[in-house]
């Protein structure tokens, strides 16, 4: 593998704790209901995909707007239900620029 310092790509992590997850995803379920959606055998849980994207999107869409162009997130649950979030981007200065106005 050839590596590149015009194609490195630095990360920027951090953690959405799981009490924000499970209220984002309860209240997605309640979005549901009140739009008159039959919710018999979801859980919050089945919504954490939904609700974490919708949560991702609107950081991107912040950072966009302050002009901090990002790459996609990636995120992963962790064991406690935490959501561990990785920004990617070419240039540092964007990630510390999108961690100090918008997170």
């Amino acid at each position: 593998m050839i590596v590149s310092p015009t194609l490195t790509r630095h990360e920027l992590r951090f953690v959405i704790p799981d009490e924000e997850v499970c209220a984002r995803s309860s209240a997605l379920l309640d979005m549901l209901v009140d739009g008159g959606a039959d919710p018999a055998g979801l859980s919050y849980e089945d919504l954490i995909p939904v609700a974490m994207k919708m949560k991702l999107t609107e950081l991107a869409c912040e950072a966009l707007d302050k002009g901090i162009p990002l790459d996609e997130p990636r995120w992963t649950l962790t064991r406690n239900g935490d959501v561990e979030v990785i920004f990617l981007s070419e240039e540092v200065n964007d990630l510390v620029l999108f961690r100090v106005t918008v997170l």
